[in-house]
């Protein structure tokens, strides 16, 4: 909710169940743009931001299965559909601690993503911003992505997650 009210975009949070990502949470931003994803919607884990958070933290050979399982299709010209280009950004994706989806399921749409941990360090749920790449750029979409990994880390923490570096880097 206070992502939306400071940047009027649309908040998303996520779990992978059944390999895909479900939306378990959504607010609406206010701008003339929506989203168009719901409560209960699944989509595929390797075009999306929330997905490849999830997908990210997830041992190389469940990674591989899922793959394997569910296919890498593509949806515009920026999805990913190769999987060692996948495995390279998903490593990206841990290394910097967030995910970005750079118009890989609908052309115009670009998100960012972070992980949400417990207090077992596990990645159980992961948080979001979309809204259409022409708003999504610059410092603006600098600001919404440290904002998205500092919400991550806030409610992480009040998961009980207190290991890890970034964190305490972030609160």
């Amino acid at each position: 909710t206070q992502l939306v009210e400071e940047f009027k975009e649309t908040a998303q949070l996520a779990v992978l169940d059944q390999d895909q990502v479900l939306y378990i949470d959504k607010r609406e931003g206010v701008q003339p743009f929506r989203i168009a994803s719901d409560v209960g919607m699944r989509l595929p884990v390797h075009c999306t931001a929330l997905g490849k958070v999830l997908l990210a933290y997830q041992p190389e050979s469940e990674i591989r299965r899922i793959i394997v399982q569910r296919g890498l299709q593509r949806f515009t010209r920026a999805t990913i559909c190769q999987p060692e280009l996948l495995f390279a950004e998903l490593k990206r994706i841990r290394d910097q601690g967030y995910a970005i989806d750079k118009g890989e399921i609908m052309d115009f749409l670009r998100c960012v993503a972070a992980p949400i941990r417990n207090g077992q360090t596990q990645v159980i749920a992961a948080i979001s911003i979309s809204g259409p790449i022409s708003r999504m750029i610059g410092r603006r979409f600098n600001d919404i992505r440290d904002k998205v990994v500092r919400a991550a880390a806030e409610i992480s923490k009040e998961m009980g997650y207190t290991v890890g570096g970034a964190i305490k880097e972030i609160l």
